[in-house]
Parts: structure tokens; C-alpha cells; sequence
């Protein structure tokens, strides 16, 4: 030990009494600064200065109207731009800005297309379109504008797409609040009408009560008819009057106004009839022969029969009510009331067939399902229609019969047209039957209505949902605009870029100042009368001190000059110092054991850490190879635990560092003190060989 401290303590005597030798050492403490503190400062704020990175825009957009409401979001965005300092904006027209991209003059361009806001305005549309901004930049004129440019870029989309957002919805949000006004208003008879059904409901029993008085009413008046019509002689005269005027009524609606007003109602139910119907035919067909019997082919034949019946009146009375509206709305009713008695024609022939086909009966049944349900469907889009035009052919008929009221003949003309009418009260009784079986299916749906009108005031208020609507739109479409808003939570705040890049370059330049030295100061002892390991350790220690005072040099000028930001200052000058102390120990090994082939292995170290170390870029987006070997670089924990004083401490981190610096550098202890003799052996021949040459040091 004490010929090791001989070896130091000779070493800073030689270099204190050679003004030469002092002046050189203390070159190569200061150029590790100057190495760091420049590139520190030329990276110090670059995203903060981009003004001079000019960006030419050319707005052509013609602007359009949303809702009545003129936008035009192209000169939005050159308003916005002006005030925008970030980049350095030129506004000029689109060749212009397209030559000055080519040239070099404009790192990029901005073109805002005619038809911006118009399609933008599509969105309202059935076919609404995107409409595109067109962004150019010329990528070989640095590597570093593009990014910056192309978030400038993506920053006009990003307004572009807030502002239409903002109009769009103020647009919609207008409407519903338009239409909670007209609610507003209507809600006296939207509580009228809630009202009428809850009365329709208590009222049930009464309709019905009144429509079997009227039936037994419809038996007394036939009784009276056929009474007067023995007995009144003028019956053969004016019959003919009264038969026409009948017939008028017969061809004009085919139904009567009591019946016709409960039509809807009756097709449905007639209309679910026939396909249980097709359906019973369906299951017939599917079982096996032996179990179908003659009865059941009957049975088949016989209710297809009847509904061919009733899709004959049907259509008759959809036919003479389209001829009496303005509307066509019947006809696809029409249709499918023909399709329909077409497959229940063919399942009346397949069933009533003298040599039962099962195969030719499953078909026609599944035809005859098929277009039942076809018929089902269409028929509750009719319903409306048929109510509306319900009440119309009622007026019709009302119409009729205060003619005949007003009619100047005699009593006994009356009473023939009336006899005349007896068919038609035939038809009346035989309707009314009809909706007295159609009353419990009636009431029961009036029953669902109020129950889902109740179940609704339960869950919701109608006077909440107006309000709700009655909101003020402009606040409701800011909000959709930017409905989430970024809270930025910064653990570890670091307020420039050139601050956080300087445990990066402070690492740097430490090992370059390593590098440095072990190019201009010998590894080996001037006396060569020392044991390896104390030439090791002798030499070791002065280039420690060296190092050491290079590090102090590198982090005071960070701290003093630059005034990097670091929450603990004096940690960040230790850590500099353990970092350079560690570098400096693997540099010194290399070069002490391989000599000049070290000093190589020590810059091709530098090389692979620089990229390898995520000093700059995160190491997670560099190639494969460097995720792969950082955990085995000293830069990795160097700059980590450097960053830990700038930052902010995480004491886990530190002492992770810590260790594995202090790792690093056992290892290059070990290999210098067992390997340096051996391989200094082994390669003598060739250093003495490379130092004939008189140009290799």
C-alpha cells in the first residue's frame, strides 16, 4: 500500500513542478465543462424558441351554412393563426406556398381546401363527406422541423374539429331546445290526452254495455223493417230510390260507420286468426301421415275457405276507402291481401285434394304463414291511415243519411228505402257481433296503454324532460365540444428541455474527459520497477483525482452557470462525482490493461451508450439491440441517478444506481488487478512492435 501511495503522491508532485504538465491536466479538467455546458446551453429551450420555423397557409374555403347558421371555418383558423406565436406563420395563396415548400424557403405548408366547410356542413346530411387539409413539408431540411411542423399541423385539425363540433351541436342542441318550447306549450293537452285514456279505461265496461244495447237494439229495428214492409203498398214504387241510395253507400265503403270506425282493430285480430290458422295447417303437414286424419284436411280446407271469404271483403273495403283518399298508402296493404289469398287458394286446393300430398301441403302452409305475417306487418302501418280515413267515409255516411233525413217524400218512400236497407242492417248485426267479440281484446291494450303511461310517471316526469330540453343550448354544445378536460398532474416538474438534458450531457462529458485523459497521460508508472497491482492502483488514484475534479468542474458549471434546474443541488454534485469516479475506473482498466486496444474499447463503450442508454430518446422506442444491452451499460445508472438530484428523489431508484454503479466498478477493479499482468504479458510484443512505428503512441 505504501508504494502505492509513493506511485500517487509522485505523480501530483511531477505535475505541480512541470508548468507544462499543470497547464495540460488542467485543460483536461476544464474541456469536460466546456464540452457540457455548450451543448447543455444549445439545448436549452428549442421547442421554445420555433418561431423562425416558417409555415406558409393558404386558406381557399368558400364557407357554408349550418342550420341557417353562417360558418366558415377556414377563416377561423387564419384568425386563430394569427395569434398563434408558436410557429412562423405566412399566409399566402396555394402555389406560392407550394413553390416555397419545394425551394426551401418554408419548412411546410398548409392548404384549407374551397369545400371545408362545407363538408363539414355535410354531417347533416345523408351522406355526409370529410373534408381534407392538406399538409406538406419538405423532410430533408432538418430532421427535427417535420415533428415540429406536423404538430402544428394536427393542432388546426384539432381546432377545426372543436370549433365544427362547437356548431354542429349548437345547431341540434337549438332544435331540441325549439322543441322543449313547443312541448312546454303543449303540455296542457299532452295532460288532457293522458287524462282521456285513464277515462277510456274506467269507462270500458259502460262502451260495452252500450254496444249490446245496441246490438239488441239492431234485432228490434230488423223486426220493425220486416213488419212495415207488409204493410206499406208505396214499397214498390219508391224502392228503386231508396235501393240506389243504398247501393251508393254499398259501393262507396262495403261497411258500416260503427263497424268501419273499429276496422283497424278487426284486421289484426282477423288477421291473427288466419295465421294461427296457416300455422295449425303448418304443424298438420309436419306430422307424420298416419297421424292425419281426413277431419283435420277438412278442418284445413274449411277455415282457408273462410279466409279467402274474409280477404274478399277485405280488400273490397280497402279498395273502395283508397278510391276515396288522397293517398296511395292501401295499396301495398292491397298487394299483400292478394299474395295472401293466392297461398290460402293453394292450401284450400292442397288440403281439399282427393290424394293428400304432405309435401304440397307444408308448402302451401309455410307460403300461407309467410305472407300472413307479410300482411300482419303492413297492416299496422295502415292503422293511421285507416283511422283518418275512417272518420272521413263516417262523415260520408253521416252525409247520406241527413240527405235522406231531409228528403221531402212521404213516409211510406221511407219506409221502403229503409226496408230496402235491410241487408245493410243485416250486416249491421252481424258487424256489431264482431266488435262485441273485439271488445276484450280493446280494452285489454287500452289497459296496457294507461299501465305504461303510469309505469313512465313512476320512472320519469314529463315536466323534467321538458326542462331538460329547454336548457340553453350554446352551454350544452361547448360542453359536447369538449366534454373531458386534461388535468396535467407533473410528478417530477423539470421547466426546460435543456435542463432535463443535462444528466444526459453531464454523463457525457465525463466519460469524454476520461477518454481525453487516457489519451494524453500514461497508464503506466515512469519508474517500472512497481508490482502490477501497484502500478495499477498508483496511476489509478491520480486519474481518479483528475476525474474527480473534472466532475466537480462539469456539475458546478451546470448549477452556477447554466443554473440547470435540480431540486437537490448538492446530491446532483456527489452523484457527478461518484459517476465520473466509476467511469473513470472502468476508462483507466481498459487502457491500463490493454493499452492502446482499450483506449478503442472505451470509445466503442461511449458509442454503444450514447444510444444504448436512453440519455435522450426513451430506450423503449430504440431497436431491439440497445433495450437489450442497456441494463449492462454504466451510462444507464450514471444518467438515472443524476436525474434523481434534478428531479426529484425516489430513494429505491437511487440506491439501484448506487449499486450498480459501485458493481461497475468492483468489476473493473478485479479485471485490473488479476488479468492486467497476464494480458500486459501477452501483449507486449505488440505494443513495443506498434511503438517502433514512431506514429502509434
Amino acid at each position: 500500500m505504501k508504494t502505492i501511495f509513493l506511485i500517487y503522491r509522485k505523480d501530483l508532485a511531477d505535475i505541480l513542478k512541470n508548468w507544462a504538465a499543470l497547464i495540460i491536466v488542467l485543460t483536461l479538467i476544464l474541456l469536460p465543462s466546456l464540452y457540457a455546458l455548450f451543448n447543455i446551453k444549445a439545448s436549452w429551450d428549442p421547442y421554445g424558441h420555433t418561431r423562425g420555423i416558417k409555415v406558409a397557409v393558404s386558406n381557399e374555403d368558400r364557407g357554408a351554412s349550418i342550420k341557417g347558421q353562417r360558418v366558415n371555418a377556414g377563416a377561423e383558423i387564419i384568425t386563430s393563426l394569427k395569434e398563434n406565436k408558436k410557429l412562423g406563420w405566412v399566409f399566402t395563396n396555394k402555389e406560392e406556398a407550394q413553390q416555397g415548400v419545394r425551394s426551401g424557403k418554408y419548412y411546410a405548408s398548409i392548404a384549407i381546401p374551397k369545400d371545408l366547410s362545407a363538408k363539414l356542413a355535410s354531417v347533416l346530411s345523408e351522406n355526409p363527406e370529410k373534408p381534407v387539409i392538406t399538409y406538406t413539408v419538405n423532410e430533408k431540411l432538418n430532421p427535427v422541423a417535420p415533428k415540429i411542423t406536423e404538430k402544428g399541423a394536427a393542432g388546426i385539425v384539432d381546432q377545426v374539429n372543436e370549433s365544427f363540433v362547437k356548431t354542429a351541436n349548437g345547431a341540434i342542441f337549438k332544435l331540441f331546445n325549439e322543441l322543449g318550447i313547443e312541448l312546454a306549450k303543449d303540455l296542457p293537452s299532452i295532460e288532457k290526452l293522458k287524462k282521456l285514456v285513464f277515462d277510456l279505461e274506467n269507462r270500458m265496461p259502460e262502451i260495452k254495455k252500450t254496444v249490446s244495447t245496441a246490438a239488441t237494439d239492431a234485432e228490434k229495428a230488423k223486426s220493425i223493417v220486416n213488419k212495415a214492409s207488409a204493410f206499406l203498398q208505396e214499397i214498390t214504387v219508391l224502392s228503386g230510390k231508396a235501393a240506389d241510395l243504398s247501393k251508393a253507400l254499398e259501393e262507396d265503403l262495403g261497411i258500416s260507420k260503427e263497424a268501419l270506425q273499429n276496422l283497424p282493430s278487426n284486421i289484426k285480430r282477423d288477421a291473427a286468426l288466419l295465421h294461427s290458422a296457416a300455422k295449425s295447417a303448418e304443424e298438420t303437414a309436419l306430422a307424420p301421415e298416419d297421424n292425419t286424419s281426413s277431419q283435420q284436411l277438412k278442418s284445413i280446407a274449411d277455415r282457408s275457405s273462410r279466409g279467402i271469404q274474409w280477404i274478399n271483403s277485405t280488400t273490397s273495403i280497402l279498395n273502395n276507402l283508397s278510391e276515396l283518399s288522397d293517398t296511395n298508402a292501401f295499396q301495398p296493404a292491397i298487394i299483400q291481401l292478394q299474395q295472401m289469398k293466392q297461398a290460402f287458394q293453394d292450401l284450400n286446393e292442397a288440403s281439399s285434394s282427393a290424394s293428400y300430398n304432405k309435401d304440397m301441403l307444408l308448402a302451401a302452409a309455410k307460403d300461407a304463414t309467410s305472407k300472413t305475417e307479410a300482411f300482419q306487418k303492413e297492416a299496422a302501418g295502415i292503422e293511421p291511415y285507416l283511422k283518418s280515413e275512417a272518420e272521413r267515409a263516417g262523415g260520408k255516411i253521416s252525409d247520406k243519411f241527413q240527405k235522406l233525413s231531409e228528403a221531402k217524400d212521404s213516409l211510406p218512400k221511407i219506409t221502403a228505402a229503409v226496408q230496402n236497407s235491410s241487408k245493410k242492417l243485416d250486416d249491421g248485426i252481424a258487424k256489431l257481433a264482431e266488435i262485441q267479440k273485439a271488445l276484450p281484446e280493446a280494452e285489454a291494450k287500452i289497459h296496457r296503454l294507461a299501465d305504461k303511461i303510469r309505469a313512465f310517471e313512476r320512472k320519469e316526469n314529463l315536466s323534467d324532460l321538458v326542462t331538460l330540453l329547454r336548457n340553453d343550448f350554446r352551454k350544452e354544445s361547448d360542453f359536447f365540444a369538449k366534454p373531458v378536460l386534461l388535468k396535467e398532474n407533473r410528478l417530477y416538474p423539470i421547466p426546460n428541455y435543456g435542463s432535463g438534458l443535462a444528466p444526459f450531457y453531464t454523463a457525457l462529458s465525463l466519460w469524454v474527459g476520461g477518454l481525453l485523459l487516457v489519451s494524453l497521460l500514461k497508464v503506466k508508472a515512469a519508474d517500472g520497477n512497481h508490482r502490477s497491482y501497484q502500478e495499477y492502483f498508483g496511476r489509478l488514484f491520480t486519474f481518479c483525482t483528475i476525474g474527480l475534479l473534472q466532475a466537480a468542474v462539469v456539475s458546478a458549471g451546470n448549477l452556477l452557470l447554466l443554473h440547470i434546474h435540480a431540486v437537490h443541488p448538492f446530491l446532483f454534485f456527489l452523484s457527478a462525482l461518484f459517476a465520473s469516479a466509476v467511469f473513470m475506473v472502468i476508462i483507466y482498466t481498459l487502457v491500463s490493461v490493454f493499452d492502446n486496444a482499450g483506449k478503442a474499447i472505451a470509445i466503442v463503450f461511449l458509442v454503444l451508450q450514447i444510444a444504448g442508454s436512453g440519455g435522450t430518446f426513451p430506450i423503449q422506442v430504440t431497436p431491439p439491440f440497445f433495450q437489450f444491452i442497456n441494463p449492462f451499460l454504466p451510462f444507464t445508472y450514471g444518467i438515472s441517478l443524476l436525474r434523481e438530484s434534478a428531479g426529484g428523489i425516489l430513494p429505491e431508484s437511487v440506491w439501484h444506481d448506487v449499486r450498480m454503479l459501485t458493481g461497475f466498478g468492483c468489476i473493473a477493479i478485479v479485471f485490473g488487478v488479476f488479468l492486467k499482468k497476464p494480458i500486459n504479458r501477452v501483449t507486449a510484443g505488440f505494443v513495443k512492435k506498434a511503438e517502433q512505428s514512431r506514429i502509434i503512441h
